[in-house]
């Protein structure tokens, strides 16, 4: 059928208000003062806010083309370190990480932990795959997003605001 399009959206990681997934689970430990940076923080992480995810898909409900492909990611793309310091700023935190591990130590960690975990027969929250996925480049390519001309409707740190916020945790967002 001609009248009919399609578009398929390949998004990165997901967060905003009410999502239990990684970022979300990032906020909270640097909420809690619990977190460890392991790494230099240089590795690139691609995220996507609901809100702008939402949007791009009511935009894309409204385009006549046929067939439409999308990576999709927020732009720009944070490092880890930019990421961390700013959820520290949107808690009102200074954007100095206190606690930090080389990489090799935090794996090393993350192996001792998986022996220990296997041992008691229960899953502790550091591991060695979850420290290499930490420290891991994430960055995905959006060249077709941006050229459709997408403005998104809020920022990156706007985002990580709005979701703090909605948590009911300490935020600069007014």
């Amino acid at each position: 059928d001609s009248d009919r399009t399609l578009t398929i959206l390949r998004p990165c990681v997901i967060f905003g208000e009410g999502n239990r997934g990684n970022v979300y689970n990032l906020i909270r430990q640097v909420q809690s003062g619990r977190f460890v940076m392991v790494g230099q923080g240089g590795n690139r992480k691609s995220i996507a806010y609901v809100g702008n995810i939402a949007a791009f898909l009511a935009r894309c409900a409204t385009t006549a083309t046929r067939v439409q492909v999308f990576n999709y990611a927020d732009q720009p793309t944070f490092s880890t370190e930019e990421l961390i310091t700013t959820i520290r700023a949107a808690l009102g935190r200074s954007a100095a990480i206190p606690w930090r591990l080389p990489y090799p130590v935090g794996l090393a960690a993350g192996l001792v932990c998986d022996k220990l975990s296997r041992l008691m027969g229960k899953q502790l929250p550091v591991s060695a795959v979850r420290v290499r996925k930490f420290c891991a480049d994430t960055a995905i390519d959006t060249t077709r997003l941006e050229a459709s001309g997408f403005i998104r409707p809020f920022s990156l740190a706007q985002g990580i605001e709005r979701t703090i916020t909605h948590e009911g945790w300490c935020s600069s967002y007014g």
